[in-house]
């Protein structure tokens, strides 16, 4: 999915540069704000595509019987981010450890992919539940690798998913003085961070 991302010192200036890069004009597009300080947008084309999202988000909330907001943020040319924000069923929506949500993604992505080609994987989230979670988790592990680095001790991860595990592995790659190492088996596999000492003693 095509679009573009552009900072400056408002989000209307940002828009318009992204507009002059699209080739397209305001009606053609749509925008979220991907961050604050300093301004960043990203502008995407209307397309059918996301039209097709965008009723079929509207539909889900008339059979929950609720009321809510919802973005749409496409990651790369066949991944969308959907963040979903319900009136009064997010805890329910997420569940323990974020459980019902994960359930949730499987089966919606089952109904969208009906209309869209197969290669298209749709993220689902609830007031950015798993946003969070994963920007946490990803920011403990590299916490726990500098320690690992200082204290010349093995650390082990609390137990975490498994595309998570991955999410984690690919965080820590860019750190030099560790290596990663799986124990156990099955959904029981944990993550250790084990300091390289030769490399320790190397550098310092």
């Amino acid at each position: 999915m095509e679009f573009v991302d552009e900072s400056d010192i408002t989000i209307e200036k940002a828009i318009k540069k992204a507009l002059s890069k699209l080739q397209v004009d305001i009606n053609s597009v749509k925008y979220v704000i991907i961050k604050k300080d300093p301004i960043v947008v990203r502008v995407y084309k209307r397309t059918e595509e996301i039209e097709k999202i965008e009723n079929f988000i509207k539909e889900l909330f008339q059979k929950l019987g609720t009321k809510g907001k919802f973005q749409i943020i496409p990651q790369d040319k066949n991944t969308i981010y959907i963040n979903m924000k319900t009136a009064d069923l997010d805890s329910v929506l997420i569940g323990k450890d974020g459980k019902v949500l994960q359930e949730l993604n499987y089966l919606l992505n089952l109904m969208l992919k009906k209309s869209f080609p197969k290669n298209f994987k749709f993220i689902f989230d609830i007031s950015s539940y798993k946003k969070k979670r994963e920007e946490y988790i990803i920011n403990k592990a590299i916490a726990t690798a500098k320690l690992a680095i200082e204290n010349k001790l093995e650390y082990t991860l609390d137990p975490i998913k498994g595309y998570e595990k991955k999410l984690v592995i690919e965080a820590l790659k860019s750190i030099k003085g560790i290596r990663i190492e799986k124990v156990g088996k099955g959904k029981r596999t944990k993550l250790v961070i084990v300091p390289d000492v030769k490399w320790y003693y190397c550098f310092n």
